[in-house]
């Protein structure tokens, strides 16, 4: 690999800066006994993260690592916007511009709590109606109902982004994009998403229920044909 980035190198004229790479042991519990690098590259030591297009890495990073990150940078980014806008309507436009790309850009590669996922939608609209980007907000309440502020403008509304919305559709026509135009391993390994998923939906059922089983409830069956051709 450093071969072919130093012929890449000498042919572009950009060359790699190993003291600043970054590199990570795939294992969750991160570099194994034995695994060597050739001076001066080292592996990234286990739970530490580094920044990679934007979001957290490394070897056993937590997905919400990434959104505690992009929460600090919102707050810093958005005090000055606090600042310059006004009005409902021009902060309900940045955060339609600036803080749902980056938001939706993150739950693609690291999927939210639902947690994590209502603190940020709290927070957006704090934003929108009383200019602070925080959580809770005293002795401030919007003075449009939720559902009709969220309206398109023409429908007499303010267009105000849902982050719960956005972050469902997103995942919705990505799973859609996988099963339409996915290659094989993506749909077995779609398949393997699904069933996990089923089996913590049926975990947190159980656990609603007192920590015990029901005698009818049951785990939902790992489909036979999981690795077997075709769509979703």
């Amino acid at each position: 690999m450093r071969h072919i980035l130093q012929q890449f190198g000498r042919a572009s004229g950009l060359q790699l800066n190993e003291s600043k790479t970054i590199v990570i042991a795939l294992h969750p519990s991160g570099p194994r006994p034995g695994m060597q690098l050739p001076p001066p590259l080292v592996y990234q030591e286990h739970g530490r993260h580094g920044r990679y297009l934007g979001l957290q890495v490394g070897s056993g990073v937590a997905a919400e690592r990434s959104w505690e990150v992009a929460d600090a940078q919102l707050n810093v980014r958005l005090e000055l916007a606090c600042q310059k806008t006004t009005t409902v309507d021009q902060r309900n436009q940045i955060a339609a511009a600036v803080i749902i790309p980056k938001l939706t850009y993150i739950a693609q590669h690291a999927w939210p709590s639902t947690k994590t996922l209502n603190i940020v939608a709290k927070k957006l609209r704090n934003y929108v109606w009383h200019a602070t980007f925080a959580e809770e907000v005293g002795g401030a309440k919007a003075w449009i109902d939720a559902d009709l502020a969220a309206l398109d403008r023409t429908s007499g509304g303010l267009a105000v982004p849902d982050v719960r919305a956005e972050e469902f559709a997103m995942a919705a026509t990505t799973v859609s994009k996988w099963a339409t135009y996915g290659t094989r391993s993506l749909h077995i390994a779609g398949r393997g998403s699904q069933t996990s998923y089923a089996m913590d939906d049926w975990a947190q059922s159980a656990d609603m229920r007192g920590r015990g089983c029901d005698a009818r409830a049951t785990p939902p069956h790992r489909r036979r044909d999981e690795t077997s051709g075709g769509c979703f």
